[in-house]
């Protein structure tokens, strides 16, 4: 047999294999009351919604990227989506939880290397479920983009924002493909802890940043963004930051952690201080977060407007940890949409309606207090 035959049954083997690991997977994330053969027969309705919903991601991409363009002109818009597609997919491999797809192949790696399905399959597959979710959202923005400014008279940016969508891509592959060698060969995946830390760490060097060029660099960065930021800004962005820093924390397992407390309890232990260790840990995260994220607001639009944000990024992390304990199964996710929602909402509102500082300051212990009946009550 030559060599050029042997090469491609190894290709179809290999293909083989990725096809039964993607069965595996899917069975895996599926949900208990659908069978796989129930998705099989809705595979091309399923196909098409999906197409549906990215052509509307698509149009509304467009839509935004010609009101900016019009507003501030095709100079800005470029430079912003050039930033965005060249920092985007790495930060999104480096800095973001893991997504569900590879969740999911994380807990399915021990049966698929029962079924002799490790190594080359496993790997490439979880450079693929690290790869595709940072790509593909940049991409679709590039594309929308480069359209709009192609059809505006502005090619010289359309190629711009192409050749940086490729050039952030292709940078975003050899850590995707580290992550799936690491899931490989069985190496414990990134926990939501070390995701917490590292974005903390980013948002504490952008803090830093913008402390040392502020004010001077505000005179000659573009008109997209040469006016100051408000408050009412620098609070939405704490909002945000403060989900993004804390959010994936919603997907974790809470259940285990409890069980252990309410046995240690039930065996002489004192549910005070298990309590107070919990409610310690709980404070000192949340604070953490708050601090980062308020220096950074503080950078941005001064000490009052970081004060003010940096309580209520205190109240949304301490909120989804609230949760955690309102919800301990990670399974139920939209009862634990709705407790996040209802428990960050006083907050976000406070913040974003300009009430006093002693109203934000109140909201992180009224939530923490919540936290703590609702946890003492488990642990009784």
């Amino acid at each position: 047999m030559t060599s050029g035959a042997r090469a491609g049954l190894g290709r179809r083997g290999l293909r083989a294999d990725l096809a039964l690991t993607t069965a595996v997977l899917a069975a895996a994330m599926l949900p208990l009351r659908l069978s796989p053969e129930a998705v099989r027969s809705l595979r091309w309705p399923l196909a098409g919604a999906g197409l549906g919903i990215s052509a509307a991601v698509a149009m509304a991409l467009a839509v935004a990227t010609e009101l900016a363009r019009a507003a501030w002109g095709s100079g800005p818009v470029a430079a912003t989506v050039v930033l965005v597609a060249l920092v985007a997919p790495v930060g999104r491999v480096l800095l973001g939880g893991p997504p569900s797809i590879a969740v999911a192949l994380g807990r399915c790696a021990p049966l698929l290397r029962a079924l002799d399905l490790g190594g080359a399959p496993l790997a490439r597959m979880g450079a693929l479920a690290a790869c595709v979710p940072a790509i593909v959202p940049t991409s679709v923005l590039g594309a929308a983009a480069a359209i709009v400014l192609g059809v505006r008279g502005a090619p010289a940016a359309a190629v711009a924002v192409v050749a940086a969508v490729v050039v952030g891509a292709l940078a975003a592959v050899p850590p995707a493909l580290r992550a799936g060698a690491r899931l490989a060969v069985g190496a414990a995946g990134t926990t939501m802890r070390a995701v917490a830390v590292r974005r903390l760490a980013a948002v504490g060097v952008l803090a830093v940043a913008l402390l040392v060029v502020r004010p001077a660099a505000w005179r000659v960065v573009p008109s997209v963004l040469e006016a100051a930021p408000t408050e009412v800004a620098a609070g939405a962005a704490a909002v945000a930051a403060a989900t993004w820093i804390a959010g994936d924390g919603l997907v974790v397992d809470a259940r285990p952690w409890i069980r252990l407390q309410a046995t240690l309890v039930d065996c002489g232990a004192a549910a005070a201080a298990a309590v107070a260790r919990a409610v310690a840990a709980a404070a000192s995260s949340a604070a953490a977060v708050g601090l980062v994220v308020g220096s950074a607001a503080g950078a941005l639009a001064g000490t009052d407007a970081g004060l003010r944000a940096g309580l209520a990024a205190t109240a949304i992390a301490a909120a989804v940890l609230v949760v955690l304990v309102l919800e301990p199964d990670p399974t139920a996710v939209l009862a634990r949409s709705v407790a996040f929602a209802l428990v960050a909402a006083p907050t976000t509102c406070a913040l974003l309606s300009g009430a006093a500082a002693a109203w934000l300051a109140a909201t992180p212990i009224a939530v923490g207090v919540l936290g703590t009946a609702v946890l003492s009550r488990r642990l009784a």
